[in-house]
């Protein structure tokens, strides 16, 4: 192998390095749009969000949660205004409302989060099994 053709393979792979390179720039900029932070805030929510224990449908829930079934969104009102000799408009969002009843009835529960069950020792591995006061690993 001469010279010459050690210098053209090197600069072959120098080529291959540097698309390499190039492809996975363009890759991270092409996904950098796809991927939004508020994707894992829901991840972080669900921490919060909590089972139904204890749960009952009442007039009052006392010091008991409450289920929000729906969050109606509301109606858009167009307002018109004039403006330096011109008509104008503006959207507004009205009787935003908070679904909380059916039938003039609560779904009530106690709020355990999912964070104090994990803690607390409530949520397990499918392999571990609880037998009185001992943790049993079952393999």
């Amino acid at each position: 192998m001469t010279f010459l053709n050690k210098c053209e393979e090197g600069n072959f792979l120098l080529i291959i390095e540097i698309s390499i390179v190039m492809l996975i720039g363009i890759a991270h900029f092409v996904f950098f749009f796809f991927i939004k932070e508020t994707d894992f805030c829901n991840i972080f929510d669900s921490f919060e969000s909590s089972p139904l224990f204890d749960f009952s449908i009442d007039d009052n829930c006392g010091m008991k949660s409450h289920i929000i079934f729906h969050i109606w969104e509301g109606r858009k009102e167009i307002e018109y205004y004039y403006s330096h000799g011109s008509l104008k408009s503006r959207t507004k969002i009205v009787d935003r409302t908070n679904i909380k009843k059916i039938n003039g009835k609560y779904f009530c529960y106690n709020h355990i989060s999912y964070k104090e069950l994990l803690y607390n020792g409530q949520i397990r591995k499918e392999e571990e099994q609880y037998n009185g006061d001992l943790l049993m690993i079952v393999e």
